[in-house]
C-alpha cells in the first residue's frame, strides 16, 4: 500500500475478481425499475432518440381547397392499431412517433367520398401523403408499391440520411450478417478493416475525425448500445430481427447526440396479427476458400450459423404481440503471422494458429395495446461474444476478449390529443467486457516483434447504466416540435493489470548482449494492479422545431444541451493535492481545474426548400454542432497509472540489468522503489480537459426522377475541434533528458537535462490536442427498375486530413515541436458501392450483389528511436514526414525515410558529440508506401420454394470477395526495422457461404 493511498490489489487470479462484480446485476435492480418507469411516464423530465416516424398531409377536395374537420384513420397493416384524428383548420392532418410499418390512411368528411391510400412508414422518416375527397358517392384507393419507401425524399428535412429496411437486409450478400456491414453501401461509409487505426471491434467507419470511436452512436430501439472504451455497438441483432435502420450522416435532429459524424438509428421487428417467423442456417469451409494472400498455405476454417425469429399476437390477450429471436455464431479458424524473410523473428514466429471463437444473441420484445390513444412495449436483448485473436502464444498481440451484454427497455406512449403525444423510456444496460492475454511473462518490445504479456492486459470492465426519457411531440398547422431529455446514472468499474510483469522496450532486434551498450532496453515500464471506480450523471436536454415558414420552405430548428457530472474527475484529482506521498504533483494538477460538471451546447439549423412545390425537387443544407459521450474508461484510467506505484526507468546504468527485473529496480519491489523516493511514473486528465465537437456544413440537392428513382447530392464540410491526445507534461522547455543509447554523446559541456519535478519521471496528461477536417461530395441514386427488388449506387469522393493523434493513450511524437499535420488514416478519396438485388425469375431464383471499390488508406510510419530526446520514442519522426505515408508528397516521403535509414544519426533534434544509431539496408521504393485498394464484389444466388401462401424455403449459395483481389495492410511502421514497410496482414480471399432458410 502506498503511504495514505489504499490500492485495491489482485489476489486469487483475475477471474474471482471479476466475479465479485457479477453475481445480482439484475437481481436489485427489478424492482428499481418498475418504479423509475413509472416517474417517467408521470412527467416529461427526460428524452432519448426517436425510432417512430411522422405522417402529415391536407385534405383538400378536387378544386383544391382545403377541408377541415375531416376525419383522418391511420390504421397500422401489421397490428391493426388506428390512430383517429381530425384536419385542422387549414385541412392539415399530423400523426407522430408512428412505428414503421404499413399504414392505411382513410378519410371522409360530411358531403365528400371517401377516400384511402396505403403507405411505407421507415424509421425516423417524414412523410407527406396529401388526401383528395370527391365528390359524395365517389371514392379512391391509392396504393404505394410496398418496399418502394426508401426512394422517396424527404421534402421537409435538410439531414443527409439513407434507410435499409428488412427486405434488403434478407437479400444482399453479407459475410458476417453485420447491420453495420450493410451500412457500407452508403456514400462515405467504408470498411475498416485495412485501415492504420485502432479499430477493435470496429465494422465500418464515418465521417472523418480523427478518433472513430467518437465518431458515431449505434441506437437500437431508442437505446444507445455503446461500448464505453471502443464506441461500436455491445449487442448485434440478428439480420432477421431487424425491420429497418436508418444513417443520418453529418446532420442530425437535436434529438440526436453523442455522436460527432453519424447516427446509428435500429428498429427491431414486432409482432404483428399473424405468426410470422424463420429458420436459418449458413455455413462456410476451408475446402471453398482461397488461400489468403499474405499466406502460403490455406489454414483450417469452418462456420456454422444458425437462429430462428418467431412472432404474432399472445393468446387471450387482446391487443398484445410478442416477438423473438436467437442466433448462435461459431467460427473455428487459425491467425496467420506471416513476417518477412528480412524480419529477424519470421522463422520463429511464422505460421496458422487456430482458434476458435463464437457469439450468442438473443431479443424478445411484447407490445401491448390499451387503446386507441396508449400503447407501450418493453424490449430485451442479449449479446455474449468470446473472441480470441489468435497467433503465437507468446506474442503480446495474441488476446481474448469475452464480452457479456444486456439491455432491457420500456416504452410507454401516449396520445394526449391529436396534436400532442408524449413517449416515455427507462432502459437499462449491464456490460462486462475483460480481456486476457495469451501468457503471463514480461513484454519485450523489439522494432519488428513484440513478446510477452500484452501491456494492458489482463482488464475487466463491469459497466451498469440506468437512463430515464420522455419526449413531448406538439404538432400545428406550421410548427413541429419536440421537447425532451434523458437522464443517465453511469456506474464502472475497472480492473487494471497495466505493466504488471513489466516491459523492455528496445531500439534493435540484436540480442542482448550486456558487453554491448548498443543492444541494451531503452525503457523499462512497470504497474501494480489494482480495483477502480467511476461514477457519473449524464443529462441530455432537446427542443426541436421543424417549422413550416413558407408552403415550399421548412426549417429544421433545434438546440441540445448534454451535461456531464464528474468529468474531470476533480474529487480523485484533490485527493492527490493533498496526499504528500504525491508531492510536486501541484506543478501538473490545478486545485482550481475548473467545474467537474461540464455541459455543451449544439446548436442545429436546416433548411428544405421545395423548388417545383411538388416534392420532385428539393435543396436542403445545414450547419450544427455535435459533441461526443464521455468515455468512463478516461476517468478510469487515470487512476490506475497514477494511483498504481508506476516506474517508467530509462537510466542505462539499471537498464543494462535486462532481464532481471528487481536488479533493474535497484534490488526493490516495485511498492518499495516507489515509496523509498524513486521516479514514478503518472497519467491525468488535463486540467481543462474537454470532450471533442464537431462543427458540420452541408448543402445539397434531392431529385425525385420518378416514383421509384431518386437523386441524393450533398457537399459536406466537417470540422472536428478538442481531438485527444497524451503528452508527457514533465519535461524541461529544452535539452535532453535521454540519450537513443550509451554509444550516443553530447557535446562536450553539455549535459542532460533534468526532468522539472525529479519525484515523477513520465507525468502523462491526456489532453485536448487538436483538430480533423473533412471534406466530401456524396451521392446516392436509389431505384427499383422493373426486374430488380433494388438498386443502390453510392460514391464518395472525399479529403479527410488530421492535426492529432487518432488515440487518446497515444503520445504526440516529438513533444516540445509536434507536427500531426497529416492525411487521416481513414482517408479513403474514393468510395463507390453498388448493391442489387433482382426479384424473383426462372422458376424462384433470386440474383443479389455487392460492390464496392475503395482508395487505400495511409501506413502510419514512426522513427523507432527517441529523436528529440524528450524519453518518449514514440511517434517521433525526422522533420517533414507526416504521421501517415503514401498520400500526398510520396516522392518527398519517400526521400526523407531512404536519408533517414541510411543515417538516422543526422536526423536527430539536437547536435552530438559521437552518434552510433542502426540504420536498416534495403531502400524502400515508392510502391512501397502506396497502399492497396479495396475492390470487392460479393454475390449472391436464391433458390424459392413456395409451400403454399405463407410458407417459403429458401437456398442459399454466396461468394465474397469473387475475384480474389488481395488487399494487404498493416506493415511494419518502425523505420530503423528491416521489414519496415512490408505487409504482415490481407484482407480475406475469396470465401463461399451456403444457407437455408424457411419462412412462415
Amino acid at each position: 500500500m502506498l503511504r495514505g493511498v489504499p490500492i485495491f490489489a489482485h489476489s486469487g487470479g483475475p477471474m474471482p475478481q471479476l466475479l465479485r462484480f457479477s453475481p445480482g446485476l439484475l437481481r436489485h435492480q427489478v424492482a428499481r425499475t418498475m418504479v423509475i418507469f413509472m416517474i417517467c411516464i408521470a412527467g416529461a423530465i427526460c428524452g432519448h432518440a426517436q425510432v417512430g416516424a411522422n405522417l402529415s398531409g391536407s385534405v383538400k377536395d378536387t378544386t383544391g381547397a382545403v377541408i377541415a374537420g375531416a376525419s383522418v384513420t391511420i390504421t397500422n397493416l401489421a397490428t391493426g392499431e388506428a390512430r383517429i384524428l381530425e384536419s385542422g383548420s387549414q385541412g392539415e392532418y399530423r400523426a407522430v412517433n408512428l412505428p414503421p410499418a404499413q399504414y392505411s390512411i382513410a378519410v371522409q368528411a360530411k358531403g365528400f367520398g371517401n377516400s384511402k391510400k396505403t403507405v411505407e412508414l421507415l424509421v425516423g422518416s417524414e412523410l407527406t401523403a396529401d388526401m383528395e375527397l370527391g365528390t359524395a358517392g365517389t371514392s379512391e384507393v391509392v396504393s404505394v408499391e410496398a418496399g418502394g419507401a426508401d426512394t422517396l425524399i424527404e421534402t421537409t428535412k435538410s439531414q443527409p440520411s439513407a434507410v435499409v429496411d428488412n427486405r434488403q437486409l434478407a437479400v444482399l450478400p453479407v459475410l458476417n450478417r453485420s447491420f453495420l456491414a450493410v451500412a457500407q453501401t452508403m456514400p462515405g461509409v467504408a470498411p475498416i478493416g485495412a485501415m492504420s487505426i485502432t479499430q477493435k471491434f470496429a465494422v465500418s467507419k464515418f465521417g472523418g475525425n480523427a478518433d472513430q470511436r467518437n465518431g458515431y452512436t449505434t441506437i437500437i430501439d431508442g437505446t444507445p448500445l455503446d461500448d464505453s472504451t471502443w464506441g461500436t455497438p455491445i449487442i448485434n441483432i440478428s439480420q432477421d430481427a431487424i425491420q429497418e435502420f436508418k444513417v443520418y450522416q453529418h446532420q442530425f435532429d437535436a434529438q440526436y447526440g453523442h455522436a460527432l459524424n453519424a447516427v446509428v438509428n435500429v428498429v427491431t421487428l414486432s409482432g404483428g396479427s399473424k405468426y410470422n417467423g424463420t429458420m436459418y442456417y449458413f455455413g462456410r469451409n476451408a475446402n471453398l476458400n482461397a488461400t489468403n494472400a499474405m499466406a502460403t498455405t490455406k489454414p483450417p476454417y469452418t462456420l456454422l450459423r444458425t437462429g430462428a425469429t418467431t412472432g404474432g399476437p399472445v393468446p387471450k390477450l387482446s391487443g398484445t404481440h410478442f416477438f423473438g429471436s436467437f442466433e448462435y455464431l461459431r467460427i473455428g479458424s487459425a491467425q496467420i503471422t506471416a513476417l518477412p524473410g528480412s524480419n529477424s523473428f519470421a522463422a520463429q514466429q511464422n505460421g496458422n494458429f487456430p482458434f476458435t471463437q463464437w457469439e450468442s444473441i438473443g431479443d424478445t420484445k411484447v407490445d401491448h395495446t390499451f387503446s386507441a390513444s396508449h400503447s407501450a412495449y418493453a424490449r430485451y436483448a442479449y449479446d455474449h461474444q468470446y473472441l480470441p485473436s489468435g497467433g503465437p502464444v507468446n506474442s503480446a498481440n495474441n488476446t481474448t476478449d469475452n464480452s457479456i451484454a444486456h439491455s432491457l427497455v420500456f416504452e410507454d406512449d401516449y396520445v394526449i390529443s391529436p396534436k400532442i403525444v408524449n413517449t416515455a423510456r427507462y432502459y437499462y444496460l449491464s456490460h462486462n467486457l475483460f480481456t486476457t492475454p495469451s501468457n503471463y511473462d514480461t513484454e519485450v518490445v523489439r522494432p519488428s516483434y513484440s513478446f510477452g504479456q500484452n501491456p494492458t492486459l489482463p482488464q475487466y470492465f463491469p459497466r451498469t447504466n440506468h437512463t430515464i426519457g420522455d419526449t413531448l411531440f406538439l404538432s400545428g398547422a406550421k410548427n413541429d416540435i419536440k421537447i425532451g431529455g434523458e437522464a443517465t446514472k453511469v456506474y464502472s468499474t475497472y480492473q487494471s493489470h497495466y505493466y504488471e510483469h513489466g516491459q523492455f522496450t528496445f531500439t534493435t532486434d540484436a540480442p542482448f548482449d550486456i558487453n554491448n551498450s548498443a543492444t541494451w532496453p531503452t525503457l523499462f515500464v512497470q504497474q501494480s494492479n489494482g480495483n477502480y471506480y467511476y461514477r457519473q450523471l449524464q443529462y441530455s436536454a432537446f427542443i426541436q422545431d421543424d417549422f413550416k415558414a413558407t408552403p415550399r420552405l421548412t426549417l429544421n430548428l433545434g438546440f441540445r444541451y448534454d451535461f456531464n457530472t464528474n468529468l474531470r474527475n476533480n474529487k480523485f484529482y484533490t485527493g492527490l493535492l493533498n496526499n504528500s506521498f504525491f508531492a510536486g504533483i501541484n506543478s501538473f494538477i490545478s486545485s482550481d481545474r475548473g467545474s467537474d460538471f461540464v455541459g455543451g451546447m449544439q446548436p442545429r439549423f436546416g433548411f428544405a426548400y421545395n423548388v417545383d412545390g411538388r416534392g420532385k425537387l428539393i435543396v436542403k443544407g445545414g450547419f450544427g454542432i455535435y459533441q461526443t459521450r464521455m468515455r468512463p474508461y478516461w476517468g478510469l484510467q487515470d487512476q490506475t497509472q497514477t494511483l498504481g506505484a508506476a516506474v517508467n526507468i530509462t537510466d542505462p546504468n539499471q537498464l543494462k540489468n535486462y532481464p532481471n527485473i528487481p536488479a533493474v529496480l535497484n534490488g526493490k519491489s516495485l511498492d518499495d522503489y516507489v515509496n523509498t523516493g524513486g521516479a514514478r511514473a503518472a497519467n491525468t486528465l488535463a486540467n481543462n480537459f474537454a470532450l471533442p465537437y464537431t462543427m458540420s456544413y452541408t448543402v445539397g440537392v434531392g431529385w425525385q426522377i420518378d416514383n421509384k428513382s431518386s437523386l441524393n447530392v450533398t457537399f459536406v464540410h466537417d470540422r472536428t475541434a478538442r481531438e485527444i491526445a497524451t503528452h508527457d507534461l514533465n519535461l524541461p522547455a529544452t535539452g535532453v533528458i535521454k540519450l537513443p543509447n550509451t554509444s550516443t554523446t553530447l557535446p562536450s559541456g553539455t549535459s542532460l537535462a533534468s526532468r522539472p519535478v525529479s519525484r515523477f519521471s513520465q507525468f502523462g496528461s491526456v489532453f485536448n490536442d487538436g483538430s480533423s477536417r473533412y471534406d466530401a461530395l456524396e451521392l446516392q441514386y436509389r431505384t427499383r427498375p422493373k426486374y430488380l427488388e433494388t438498386l443502390v449506387v453510392s460514391y464518395a469522393y472525399s479529403r479527410s486530413m488530421i492535426n492529432s493523434t487518432t488515440y487518446y493513450s497515444q503520445y504526440v511524437g516529438t513533444q516540445r515541436t509536434p507536427q500531426n499535420y497529416s492525411y487521416n488514416p481513414t482517408d479513403t478519396p474514393n468510395n463507390l458501392s453498388i448493391s442489387a438485388a433482382s426479384k424473383e425469375f426462372f422458376h424462384g431464383f433470386k440474383m443479389s450483389t455487392i460492390f464496392r471499390g475503395l482508395s487505400g488508406s495511409p501506413y502510419a510510419t514512426s522513427a523507432g528511436y527517441d529523436l528529440d530526446g524528450d524519453g518518449q520514442a514514440t511517434n517521433d519522426r525526422p522533420r517533414g514526414l507526416s504521421q501517415y505515408v503514401g498520400r500526398g508528397d510520396i516522392d518527398g516521403q519517400l526521400g526523407i525515410i531512404n536519408a533517414y535509414r541510411t543515417r538516422p544519426c543526422a536526423f536527430l533534434y539536437y547536435a552530438t558529440a559521437t552518434c552510433s544509431l542502426a540504420g536498416a539496408t534495403r531502400t524502400i521504393a515508392r510502391s512501397d508506401l502506396v497502399p492497396d485498394a479495396t475492390l470487392t464484389w460479393d454475390a449472391r444466388i436464391t433458390k424459392v420454394f413456395h409451400l403454399g401462401d405463407r410458407m417459403v424455403l429458401e437456398g442459399f449459395f454466396e461468394g465474397f470477395n469473387l475475384a480474389n483481389h488481395p488487399t494487404r495492410y498493416s506493415p511494419n511502421s518502425s523505420m530503423n526495422s528491416s521489414s519496415y514497410m512490408i505487409p504482415t496482414a490481407a484482407l480475406d480471399p475469396r470465401q463461399l457461404q451456403w444457407g437455408t432458410r424457411f419462412r412462415y
